[in-house]
């Protein structure tokens, strides 16, 4: 079976994707808000918020979520790609890893 992941990006700027029939999407930890880490002190909400990812299949995400599938602009493979944010490698890999697929370089490794 030939397995293609999808992005999508989401009406708030989230980035979900798609193998198959399911997507992955962000869950974010709620009990690490505002505990610190990365720089941040405890009690100082400003940081990163962490989160995991998780998977459903599509139909019930979309029939039971706020979002269409037809709101979510996706990167390739479903419509104009023309005018798509570009989403960082470092979060493109986030969603490669959870998926199982080999990491993508960044700009700077292809240069070398």
């Amino acid at each position: 079976m030939n397995r293609i992941i999808t992005y999508g990006i989401l009406p708030d700027g989230t980035v979900i994707s798609r193998v198959g029939d399911k997507v992955a999407f962000p869950v974010p930890d709620y009990e690490a808000i505002g505990n610190g880490g990365d720089g941040y002190a405890p009690g100082d909400f400003r940081g990163p918020t962490r989160y995991s990812l998780e998977s459903s299949a599509i139909h019930p995400y979309f029939r039971e979520g706020d979002v269409t599938y037809a709101e979510v602009t996706w990167t390739k493979g479903f419509g104009n790609s023309r005018g798509v944010p570009v989403i960082p490698v470092k979060l493109k890999n986030k969603h490669r890893e959870f998926w199982g697929f080999k990491p993508l370089k960044s700009t700077e490794e292809r240069q070398q």
